[in-house]
């Protein structure tokens, strides 16, 4: 049942029935008169993001935990989780990308990517990319042709350095162990 609910997420009113037993809700991503907030700009304004390290946070719709669930501080993934994590594996070939550590976590998912300086390919590009197959593949699994996963957008830190490339490797391979800190942790419904 749970997979149906995360294949069917869609702008719904309040009264609508699907949302019910799950906290926190897409609603807020509606003002009063159903109109998208304003969002502020995610890319960093004047930098030239066809070339250079990204730390890149891609987070599910409404923060719903649709990739799994983290037991002893690894991931258990759901049956999303496997396909988002199969999608991201299959980029890898993509001619000036260099895609580096990753982990998939219950809402959200982290990674490195480096776009190589004169790559026909930007890193929004490439996450649309991952994003628009990922939605494919559970289309065509499920069956569902309004299947949605993904928060608009993404989060990209720009990496600067060695010690800095280590110190996002670090926090990626620790993410899971730390789950119950993150920012992105969701409390198990009761």
């Amino acid at each position: 049942m749970r997979i149906r609910f995360a294949c069917s997420v869609r702008p719904l009113l309040a009264s609508d029935t699907r949302l019910d037993g799950y906290s926190g809700s897409i609603l807020t991503e509606l003002d009063v008169f159903g109109e998208p907030p304003r969002r502020k700009r995610m890319r960093l304004a004047g930098h030239d993001y066809a070339g250079g390290v990204y730390f890149v946070t891609i987070c599910t719709i409404g923060g719903h935990p649709l990739f799994g669930d983290i037991v002893n501080g690894r991931l258990v993934p759901s049956a999303i989780g496997e396909i988002v994590e199969h999608e991201w594996k299959r980029l890898s070939p993509i001619l000036g990308i260099v895609f580096d550590e990753y982990i998939v976590m219950p809402n959200h998912m982290h990674a490195i990517v480096a776009v190589e300086r004169g790559s026909k390919r930007s890193l929004s590009s490439v996450i649309q990319l991952f994003k628009s197959r990922a939605v494919k593949s559970l289309q065509a699994t499920y069956r569902d042709p309004e299947c949605r996963i993904w928060q608009r957008s993404f989060h990209d830190d720009i990496v600067n350095g060695d010690d800095h490339l280590t110190a996002v490797r670090r926090y990626i391979r620790n993410n899971p162990s730390n789950w119950e800190a993150d920012e992105y942790w969701c409390r198990p419904q009761t």
